[in-house]
């Protein structure tokens, strides 16, 4: 009998520390991706102009000499080199992009899991990035959900520093991201200066990966947590 009660306890302890939000997570990976399936592409704005040049790239053609282009040529060399592999079909470009969001995923969770509790903390990602917010499930307390230099020129800085001090939360995720074509390349450094500013003297910085974004180096996240404590290792540098 205190066999069978011991063994009870051991499972039951077991059922209770195994985490469910992972499961949730591939449930509503599979389920979208069932429900979309061979339906994503706009082949008429930014999908369309990705496979083309993509395509062209394949070919033999070179960025930026062959192909007036304004952003960085990682993406569109990926998606020539599976096209080379596989031959420019959609299949090609739809498997990988899910493995890497699938891989992504993975990678955001574990690091909120790490930085925070599964489910009581808020995000707030600067000046774009509010798929981190819908792959960790946290709310982001702006209303202003995308903040470039055409958000910044239209609302200015004030709804926004509202909308954090009313709210302020947990972490604020600062990721690289240059608006070149905007002419304000940079968040805290071209443009969003204020915020930035009540950024860095209410937040602590918590962990950075890869380049600091705000000084355009090159791609980078930094976490920033609320309150005093001590920051976690670099990585990725």
């Amino acid at each position: 009998m205190n066999t069978m009660n011991q063994n009870l306890t051991r499972l039951t302890n077991r059922l209770q520390t195994l985490s469910w939000e992972p499961w949730l997570l591939v449930a509503s990976g599979v389920f979208m991706a069932h429900i979309s399936w061979l339906k994503w592409p706009d082949l008429v704005i930014d999908f369309g102009e990705q496979a083309y040049i993509a395509w062209r790239l394949s070919e033999g053609a070179v960025l930026y000499k062959d192909i007036v282009y304004f952003y960085g040529p990682l993406s569109s060399t990926i998606h020539a080199f599976l096209f080379k592999l596989f031959g420019p079909q959609l299949m090609a470009l739809i498997v990988f992009n899910l493995i890497l969001v699938a891989a992504l995923t993975v990678v955001i969770y574990k690091l909120f899991l790490f930085t925070g509790s599964r489910l009581s903390a808020t995000m707030a990602a600067f000046p774009t990035g509010t798929l981190l917010n819908y792959l960790v499930r946290k709310e982001n307390p702006i209303t202003s959900i995308s903040y470039n230099p055409g958000t910044w020129k239209l609302l200015g800085e004030q709804r926004v520093l509202k909308d954090l001090q009313a709210t302020p939360p947990t972490y604020i995720v600062i990721v690289y991201h240059d608006f070149l074509e905007f002419g304000y390349r940079f968040f805290g450094k071209d443009f969003g200066k204020g915020i930035y500013q009540w950024i860095s003297e209410d937040y602590a910085s918590f962990k950075l990966i890869g380049k600091d974004p705000v000084k355009g180096e090159g791609f980078g996240i930094q976490i920033h947590k609320k309150g005093n404590h001590r920051p976690s290792p670099t990585l990725g540098r």
